[in-house]
């Protein structure tokens, strides 16, 4: 582009940061102090406008603004630094929309009015300290002041109708609030700030001001602006409303800003209808300055660009300068209270713009009237009974003394695991919207509502601790404030509430059912978690029967049920539903949403997240179907999908204010709104209702955006100073998961659901458990893998250093105390991270991921682990147990056997005994003998000699009869038994083992006749009508299909059909393939009577199909059919029948006659 010499640029800057020096070198530099221009000049631009009466009263108390500005500059600190022309501007501002307002009584009417706008501009941003001495010098000014009161200050009065100053606390209205809850269920209650601020801003507005409310977060700056723009005339003005953040750019906002006004004339554009257009945005100090492109793409840019020249550029053709008359600007900011966490400011050149109003924080009687109300109103709802006075009174100074002390003590910070600590009244404001659930039976019972409000307290505030010290410190909190106001013990209250039914059980509920349900109505208390075990186990067998290729794993540990409990809790109240779910990788938080979602009836609107416009698609869809066509959904997205900022920004603006500008044009939003005219008269039919405000709290309560990130996601770090919807609108539930407790209980439940329950010995099992869980806390200390979880012991050691004199040496004393928040202990926190910030020390050793998932592998592991040992154990028990019964009965055989030897010991010696006296009368005898034979003179052989005595005998009348006698059982016959005995053991034991064999053949040939009977079902069911019809059409069939035919009415107990002519080839080749002869004719033609037979057998198909599919086959053929069909099975292997031999008359008739097969 080139420039002529008659052109000259002049550029207008704040600083000269993103000048290049060539380019400074090439142009003259003015520089502009502060005080240069000062406010004189606008007065006297001011005063020349008003009227000569009006201009001689004020010249002289404009004479004040010397000292004041003075004041401000040197003497103050205030919560913002204005710029004195910015300040001045405001003060003429509020002043001309004043006069404009009403008649004047006066000189000092409008002096009254001078003072009043200059208190409010020049002394609205600050502290009480200095408000103090801002008074004292405006009374040695002026004595248009109301009476001063020590204890009151000029910020306490404002100028009423009449000229007269009067207290702001007159104008706090006086009416019941019932009638002020929203579509949503919040209350708006005034108190003196807030009444102020309004008035303030209508003053602003009237005037053509922009406003800029800023406060610390959760003072209510957005819910005053919003019930501001509520009220305003919807023929005359119009209100836009979109959220700023930290991925917030200037074609963002220049797209917002083109879609909602419309041509009036030439270049002039504004709100349809020649109506005033109100621009609400929220969090306007949030965007940041792109490093990269520049100051073009910031936001706020665009913005001074707009209120400083009323013109927007259009970047697209016909790249047309539009000028937008009209228009007021009204933003919010937030100003951090806290030291450790910066607040952003937005550009000097903006702010001098606005018309800025400090809302400070509700406290004192502010903060217990907006407590007692809220509480009151809820209580009260749909004509329920409200609690005793006293009980109100004691929750009211309860909530109120519990969130003075925790915003005090738990403060955000740059510290891992403080990042997202922002406790706010909100916090308070939603307890008390849950405590209208509890049932009006139980409103008496003073135990239950306290049981009741201390369980939702730590629900919502303790449940987004992770720090050890700061979860200590909050249960002792807890404690001592039960005990001051209720004189009450946590032991002593009912912990746990569910939002369902117990003995609610997941069969009666069918699957796949809609979405739509209502809200819970009530809560129950459960003596424990594991009452509620079946219950949800019963939802958990449901989802993984019902969505069959994504089954969730969980181990239901009381660790698990309770996160559920807690889950299902915020997705069932109506006021609110957005959750986030912090957890380490591993601890299945996806897992317990879907879980959760299905426990509670919510459809999971899933969004397609790999692309920018398939993002919007699905979140455009999810807005329309819950705020035009009443349905409920839930989107559920992972740190993965939450990678992009402009996903980030879409999602902090649907929480924030329920829509996003971008996702629908102006004729489909009008078009979603139409649709809903119906609806609402039916739902409020005695009431004139924003169709905008209807359509967004449908969003607000029947979208539930769950979202689940790690612990070191950078939404946590980013949320507080980008996105601050993720933790104002959503419930973190921070799920430690590696705590000692929730090891402990994992480590138990996985011990009493798995067979280690029954084999570890009941003492040894507290053991086991500890032991487990205490492996896995050190390793994550060890590895570093908690660091949001701060030091995890009981106590903490703090070193103490004191010097008593100048001259003394310093000394140091180390006390232990308990694991608390403490100022020392945090501060060197914050010194350690300063001083390590930036440096890339690179991944330490230890620094080796270890999560939940791998506790649970270890566990798996040690189960493994345990499993076989114990089963090697057990077999080195059943070896010794059997050793030892072998020992035994050696021992008792032994003993048998000593036995038998002492009996025959006995025998032998009772034997001996009588061989030796049966010996001794053999030789009597023999003596007797042989004395016989000499006195006989008897000689010769044994015979002689016995026969000789014999006689002798005879004479002498011995009777020898004892000789004679023999035992029943002699060593032959004893050893004979024996040997018979061991052969009909033998043959027992072979008998048994051909037994044995014979059982598993039998097995074989059942397993083998399953595959058979498998296929005989399988053929049978080919078989029907239609088949026995084809049949039966064949006028000259194939011989296979006569055997087939033949085999069949064999089976069914038919007579046999005598076969037709066969070919001789044929005949020769059953004959060697089956060795069986078939009756048939050489010209291989079908007899015509048989087949007639045939046909008339299958003429009714159905019957036969019946007869043929009742033949009882499973437990074998009769013996008959079997002799039938032996013709046309071939023999196998040594004379044996089979069904596949090595031929048959079949086959033979398949080689033969395949080819003459017709194709069915």
């Amino acid at each position: 582009l080139f420039l002529g010499d008659n052109v000259k640029l002049v550029f207008e800057t704040g600083d000269l940061s993103d000048i290049s020096p060539s380019m400074i070198s090439k142009m003259g530099v003015v520089y502009f102090n502060a005080g240069v221009l000062g406010w004189r000049p606008l007065a006297t631009s001011w005063l020349n406008n008003r009227s000569a009466s009006e201009r001689a009263c004020l010249e002289k108390i404009f004479e004040v603004l010397d000292p004041v500005v003075k004041h401000l500059t040197t003497e103050t600190e205030p919560l913002m630094k204005l710029s004195e022309t910015g300040m001045m501007t405001t003060c003429l501002s509020l002043l001309s929309a004043m006069l404009r307002e009403g008649e004047m009584g006066g000189d000092f009417h409008l002096e009254r009015l001078f003072l009043f706008s200059l208190i409010w501009s020049f002394g609205g941003m600050l502290n009480e300290r200095d408000k103090k001495s801002f008074s004292d010098l405006l009374k040695t000014l002026t004595s248009r002041l109301p009476d001063y009161d020590h204890e009151i200050s000029v910020f306490d009065y404002y100028v009423d109708e009449s000229g007269e100053w009067d207290l702001w606390q007159s104008r706090v209205p006086d009416t019941p609030y019932s009638e002020s809850v929203d579509l949503i269920g919040e209350i708006y209650v005034d108190t003196v700030d807030t009444v102020r601020a309004r008035m303030l801003m209508e003053c602003a507005v009237n005037a053509g001001r922009n406003v800029l409310l800023i406060g610390s977060p959760g003072c209510g700056k957005s819910s005053i602006i919003n019930d501001f723009l509520a009220f305003q005339d919807a023929d005359v003005r119009v209100s836009k409303t979109t959220v700023f953040s930290g991925a917030s750019t200037a074609s963002q906002l220049r797209s917002f800003i083109e879609s909602n006004i419309y041509h009036r004339h030439g270049f002039v554009y504004g709100a349809k209808d020649n109506k005033n257009l109100l621009l609400f945005i929220d969090d306007v100090n949030i965007p940041e300055v792109d490093t990269h492109y520049g100051a073009d793409r910031h936001a706020n840019e665009c913005l001074r660009q707009l209120v400083d020249e009323n013109i927007i550029c259009k970047l697209n053709k016909p790249f047309e300068w539009r000028n937008v008359e009209s228009m007021n600007v009204l933003s919010a900011m937030n100003i951090s209270d806290n030291a450790t966490v910066a607040t952003r400011h937005i550009s000097g050149r903006l702010m001098s713009h606005f018309a800025v109003i400090h809302l400070p924080s509700p406290d004192g009687s502010d903060l217990k009237h907006i407590i007692s109300t809220t509480l009151e109103v809820n209580m009260t709802m749909n004509d329920m009974s409200n609690i005793s006075a006293e009980l109100t009174q004691a929750i009211v100074d309860a909530s109120q003394h519990l969130l003075i002390a925790t915003q005090k003590a738990l403060s955000p910070s740059l510290l891992v695991g403080r990042c997202h600590y922002l406790f706010t009244l909100k916090d308070i404001i939603t307890t008390l919207q849950c405590m209208k659930m509890i049932p009006e039976k139980k409103r008496s019972e003073e135990m239950y509502v306290v049981s009741y409000w201390a369980h939702e307290i730590r629900c919502i505030i303790q449940d987004r601790l992770c720090r050890k010290s700061d979860s200590n410190w909050f249960s002792a909190t807890m404690q001592s404030v039960l005990k001051q106001h209720f004189d009450m013990g946590v032991d002593q209250l009912q912990e746990h509430f569910v939002t369902f039914d117990p003995s609610i059980d997941a069969s009666k509920r069918p699957p796949g059912t809609a979405a739509s349900r209502k809200k819970v109505k009530t809560v129950s208390p459960i003596p424990k978690l594991s009452s509620v075990h079946d219950c949800i186990r019963s939802f958990l067998s449901q989802y993984n029967n019902e969505y069959g290729n994504t089954v969730l794993h969980l181990l239901l540990s009381d660790y698990i049920i309770y996160h559920i409990i807690r889950l299902h809790r915020v997705l069932s109240y109506h006021h609110g539903g957005n959750v986030m779910l912090i957890g380490p990788v591993g601890s299945h938080l996806a897992t317990l949403a879907h879980l959760a979602l299905h426990f509670t009836n919510i459809q999971t609107h899933k969004i397609d997240c790999s692309q920018e416009n398939m993002f919007y698609d699905g979140l455009r869809s999810a807005v329309r179907l819950t705020g035009s066509e009443n349905k409920e959904l839930a989107l559920l997205l992972t740190a993965r999908e939450l990678k992009t900022d402009s996903y980030l920004d879409a999602i902090n603006s649907i929480l924030l204010s329920g829509e996003y500008p971008l996702l629908f044009s102006n004729d489909e939003m009008d078009g979603l709104l139409m649709a809903l005219q119906s609806q609402m008269k039916r739902e409020h039919p005695n009431k004139i209702i924003d169709p905008m405000k209807f359509f967004i709290s449908k969003v607000k309560t029947r979208l539930h955006v769950f979202i689940c990130v790690p612990p070191d996601h950078k939404l946590l770090k980013e949320a507080f100073s980008k996105y601050p919807g993720f933790l104002t609108s959503c419930q973190l539930i921070w799920m430690c998961g590696w705590l000692k407790p929730a090891l402990v209980q994992e480590a138990e439940y996985f011990v009493e659901q798995c067979s280690l329950k029954n084999r570890i010995p009941s003492e040894q099992k507290a053991n086991v458990v500890d032991c487990l869980s205490s492996i896995h806390e050190y390793i994550l200390q060890y590895c570093r893998q908690t660091p949001w979880a701060g030091p995890k012991a009981d106590t903490v050691t703090l070193t103490t250093v004191t010097a008593p004199g100048k001259k003394d040496t310093l000394k140091t004393h180390s006390s232990t105390v308990p694991n608390l928040p403490y100022s020392k202990t945090v501060l060197l926190e914050h010194i350690k991270l300063r001083t390590t910030a930036g440096q890339n020390e690179g991944q330490s050793l230890k620094e080796v991921f270890v999560g939940p998932k791998t506790f649970t592998e270890f566990l798996s592991f040690f189960h493994l682990l345990y499993d076989k040992k114990w089963n090697e154990l057990n077999q080195r028990i059943s070896m010794l147990t059997s050793a030892v019964e072998t020992l035994n009965e050696a021992s008792e055989d032994a003993r048998t056997l000593h036995k038998t030897i002492d009996q025959i010991q006995a025998d032998y010696e009772v034997t001996s005994e009588e061989t030796a006296t049966l010996l001794a009368e053999l030789m009597a005898q023999s003596t007797v003998i042989e004395k016989s034979k000499a006195q006989l003179g008897v000689s010769g052989g044994s015979l002689s000699a016995f026969l000789a005595m014999v006689d002798v005998e005879e004479n002498t009348d011995i009777e020898p009869d004892y000789l004679l006698l023999q035992d029943d059982d002699d060593e032959f016959e004893r050893e004979f038994g024996e040997l018979r005995t061991a052969n009909i053991q033998k043959r027992l034991a072979q008998i048994d083992e051909e037994l044995l064999d014979t059982g598993k053949t039998v097995d074989d040939i059942r397993k083998g006749m399953s595959g058979w009977r498998e296929n005989v079902n399988i053929w049978k069911k080919k078989v029907d009508r239609g088949t026995i019809e084809r049949i039966r059409a064949f006028q000259n069939p194939p011989t296979m299909v006569l055997h087939a035919m033949e085999m069949v009415f064999t089976v069914v107990g038919k007579q046999r059909i005598v076969l037709g002519q066969a070919d001789t080839a044929s005949v020769e080749l059953v004959k060697k393939l089956s060795g069986k002869l078939r009756e048939s004719s050489p010209d291989n033609k079908v007899d015509k009577a048989t087949w007639k037979t045939v046909q008339n057998l299958l003429g009714d198909s159905a019957k036969f199909i019946d007869i043929l599919l009742s033949v009882q086959w499973e437990n074998g053929l009769a013996e008959d059919m079997l002799k039938g069909l032996q013709p046309f099975v071939g023999k196998g292997k040594e004379t044996e029948l089979g069904l596949t031999g090595e031929g048959s008359l079949i086959k033979a008739q398949a080689v033969t006659s395949l080819a003459n097969l017709p194709q069915w």
